[in-house]
């Protein structure tokens, strides 16, 4: 992987790959968990 990878991530400069997967996957889990409470909350409404 070459030197300047982070600073062309442009988002975050200065964080390293690992931190930038961290933080996304983190990311990634708080989106599905707001989607599967909108999922339970649209099942119970139409019930």
């Amino acid at each position: 992987m070459n030197a300047n990878y982070t600073s062309t991530c442009g988002c975050c400069p200065g964080m390293d790959v690992d931190e930038v997967r961290h933080s996304l996957d983190r990311r990634i889990e708080d989106v599905a968990e707001v989607l599967s409470l909108e999922r339970e909350f649209d099942y119970s409404r139409e019930r």
